[in-house]
């Protein structure tokens, strides 16, 4: 991979956009800093740390149990069947879907076909009613259910022909009814059987402890009460414009798009894709190299009911995995803008956009209004920076395009996530985006770095503090200091490092701490590397005051004898001037097949693969809706929150089984 430093002196002056998303593990306040360099524009991403430990399945674990049912009242019922008397309770499947009220093929009937329920005004009267409608018609009876002897349920056997519309209408005349209705079918709402899917609460929400928080029941997507009537997307193609995917991990290989037939962004051939395209690569292989971009996909799309850890909104799905954002989290106007072309081109009707930055960005807008004209619906995230995007946009959220739905991120107890942008007039939605469990690449081996053991040059100095570090962990650990030292130009401060221990497939180095005491263009520190175990002079990049995350691939340097330092550089004498530079996270990352890696991670990054998921179930159960009826549908259907009052328009809260039955 080429290395992050370089790759970003190279590119042209066009805007890069930062990925929004907030790792639990890193309990760290985050900013958005946009800091001009040059020509250009760089908005340096939020904090992603280190990935929690990933525990086998637990072989004990059947997942939950449910359990379902509805009692009536203390009252004369009769159940009337229309069947033809082959079965005791009178319900003949071959018939459940030939009810005109039950026609939309592959929708589960919700109610038995031919019969009814009965309640007559006067417990007492039930018999004499019952054998004025033997006579009305409906000739065969069997009391199946008895309780007082003034109220008797009865099963009446009725004609093949009589549908439950035409009984009702009949029935409903008779003076001695109260009321009548279909016999109603009550089911267990679906839960998949994944062993980790009681600790997804964005999809179902108990109330239950996740990673030790705890939530307010019901505050969740509806996903159980939607998989009653559809769990299928396949039908539709969900681009994840990201980080890329890693398409063997078990959750997701089986719900990839093939690529087989896959055209370039300009349209041409292209001699099949490996389930998408890495326009940072420039290659065929969009492998996640970050783990944002896997974390999106499993929301959306993780395969579901299969035993394994989680599932996504659609328990069947086809992701396209389109990598436009680097190793740090950075992705480039043309690059974004390529990968928008490249999923129109091979079929996507939703894109999710987990990114975003403050510029207004002509050329993206242009792009996502194409995007527009050919039918597809954009979900954006809006934000991590806690600020009115009626005031301050964020972009592409606060587009003005049709297409686009603005995401907010909730936490478990229903309230507007602490991190999350809003707006009452350009934040459309809210969905689940804090402590959310999902899919990620690769198991991973994180090595802290705290200083103790370093070589340092003049003006360097080591301190113990309490603290916390990438990973969510507090504690006492060293620091790095250089404080109010003056012209002390190359002097280093590094270690030696053997980054070939089990040959790992991929190494990063990442850093969310940053104390800074700089004068920008005056005091700044490079970080440093050499593969000779020297004292490295080599720059990997360059950091100044406005910089608060950083993630570089050291994977090309990968020797036994590897040296990482910093240099710190001024250029003048400042009173009060320096840095503090807390500990990093080297992390080894091991790429297998059938991977089953998953993690905690939380911004509005996450909420909007919720959005997305949806927008494509949506869309599977009705195909020839276009996309301003699928938004419609998501919008309409969505419960109001109380909580999101003032924050999010029409206080929208998502809901998947109100979207698949709301009107478009």
């Amino acid at each position: 991979m080429e290395k992050i430093f370089d790759s970003i002196k190279s590119k042209l002056p066009i805007i890069t956009i930062i990925i929004l998303v907030l790792p639990l593990c890193m309990c760290a306040d985050y900013t958005d800093t946009v800091k001009k360099m040059d020509s250009f524009v760089t908005a340096h991403i939020f904090t992603m740390g280190r990935n929690q430990e990933v525990l086998p399945p637990d072989p004990e674990n059947t997942g939950p149990s449910c359990s379902c049912g509805k009692k009536f009242k203390e009252s004369a019922f009769m159940t009337m069947s229309a069947s033809d008397g082959s079965e005791e309770n009178g319900f003949n499947a071959s018939s459940v879907l030939t009810d005109s009220l039950i026609k939309e093929k592959n929708v589960k009937a919700k109610y038995r076909p031919g019969e009814v329920i009965v309640k007559f005004r006067n417990g007492g009267m039930a018999l004499r009613s019952y054998n004025s409608i033997k006579q009305k018609g409906f000739p065969n009876s069997k009391t199946i259910i008895s309780g007082k002897k003034s109220s008797i349920t009865r099963k009446v056997i009725l004609d093949k022909a009589m549908t439950v519309e035409k009984a009702m209408a009949e029935l409903s005349k008779d003076p001695d009814v109260e009321y009548v209705q279909p016999n109603y079918i009550y089911r267990a709402s679906a839960i998949p059987d994944d062993y980790e899917f009681t600790s997804q609460w964005g999809l179902r929400n108990t109330g239950q402890t996740v990673d030790e928080r705890t939530g307010t029941a019901g505050y969740d997507i509806n996903a159980s009460a939607a998989w009653d009537t559809a769990t299928n997307c396949s039908n539709v193609i969900v681009a994840v414009l990201d980080s890329g995917v890693n398409y063997t991990h078990r959750d997701l290989a089986d719900n990839m798009w093939d690529g087989a037939a896959c055209v370039d962004e300009g349209g041409n051939p292209m001699g099949g894709c490996l389930h998408g395209y890495d326009f940072v690569e420039k290659d065929k292989d969009p492998r996640d190299m970050l783990g944002h971009g896997t974390h999106v996909a499993g929301i959306i799309g993780a395969r579901g009911n299969d035993g394994n850890r989680i599932t996504g909104v659609c328990w069947n799905a086809r992701i396209m995995a389109v990598r436009v954002l680097d190793v740090s989290g950075e992705g480039t106007t043309a690059d974004i803008v390529s990968g928008i072309q490249f999923a129109i081109n091979n079929g996507a009707k939703v894109i999710n956009a987990s990114w975003g930055d403050t510029e207004y960005d002509q050329v993206l807008y242009d792009a996502i209004k194409e995007a527009r004209d050919d039918g597809v619906l954009f979900i954006a995230s809006a934000g991590n920076n806690q600020s009115d995007n009626d005031t301050y946009p964020h972009y592409p959220s606060s587009f003005d395009l049709e297409n686009i739905i603005s995401v907010g991120a909730m936490d478990q107890d229903g309230l507007l996530a602490y991190f999350s942008c809003y707006g009452p007039t350009t934040v459309d939605i809210v969905a689940p985006g804090a402590n959310i469990l999902s899919d990620y690449p690769a198991q991973i081996v994180d090595t802290p770095e705290y200083f103790s053991t370093w070589h340092r040059g003049p003006g360097w100095e080591y301190e113990v503090i309490w603290s916390s570090i990438p990973g969510g962990y507090w504690g006492y650990y060293g620091e790095l200091i250089n404080y109010d030292t003056h012209n002390n130009t190359n002097s280093h401060a590094y270690r030696v490092f053997d980054l070939t221990v089990n040959n790992p497939d991929y190494i990063t180095l990442m850093h969310s701490r940053w104390k800074y005491y700089l004068q920008d263009g005056v005091n700044f520190v490079h970080l440093v590397y050499d593969t000779d175990g020297h004292r490295p002079d080599n720059i990997l990049g360059t950091m100044s005051k406005d910089v608060y995350f950083y993630a570089y691939d050291l994977t090309p340097y990968a020797t036994s004898n590897t040296s990482i330092g910093f240099k710190f550089v001024t250029t003048t004498v400042i009173p009060n001037e320096g840095l503090t530079i807390s500990p990093f996270v080297i992390s080894r990352w091991y790429y297998y097949n059938n991977a089953t890696a998953c993690l905690y991670q939380e911004g509005t990054s996450m909420a909007a693969p919720f959005v997305s998921g949806a927008a494509a179930l949506v869309w599977a159960a009705n195909p020839g809706l276009t996309y301003n009826q699928v938004k419609s549908k998501l919008l309409n259907g969505a419960r109001v929150n109380a909580n999101l009052d003032n924050k999010i328009a029409g206080n929208r809260m998502l809901d998947v089984a109100g979207a698949l039955s709301a009107a478009p």
